[in-house]
């Protein structure tokens, strides 16, 4: 199993104060319950750790942010950094975080079909690797 940890950011609802539950050793169905669960405001996103002991984002593989119909997925495999590519969603920012500091990223880099974030996330827990059915960027 490549994914150790599974972390939850959980806003409150004044989107200022927050808490973090750290899942060691997370099943398939607790991840995807975490992914169905992100609504860009309370729950804005997950981490998914190959490291049980990382501290912060250290050992950090996959970061999945938003909720109801606009996500980010971005990976940090091997020291590289990459992200969901769609060159069809544009230039235009969406918000995909509205709490505290927020975060905003351009269309084509939001993937709008929980569908395809659920199956990208099986993937790379099922393999470790990243979905080549998906476009991924490098930066």
């Amino acid at each position: 199993m490549i994914i150790k940890r599974l972390d939850v950011f959980i806003y409150e609802e004044s989107g200022r104060g927050y808490e973090t539950k750290l899942m060691p050793y997370p099943g398939w169905e607790e991840i995807e319950a975490a992914i169905r669960r992100l609504d860009r405001h309370r729950y804005p996103f997950i981490w998914l750790q190959t490291d049980a002991d990382a501290a912060d984002d250290e050992g950090f593989f996959l970061n999945i942010m938003g909720g109801e119909g606009a996500y980010v997925i971005e990976g940090f495999p091997g020291g590289k950094y990459v992200t969901y590519y769609d060159a069809a969603g544009g230039d235009e920012e969406v918000d995909v975080w509205t709490s505290d500091q927020g975060y905003s990223a351009p269309g084509k880099e939001v993937c709008r079909d929980l569908e395809i974030v659920v199956a990208a996330a099986k993937y790379i827990y099922d393999t470790g690797d990243f979905d080549p059915r998906v476009t991924w960027k490098e930066r």
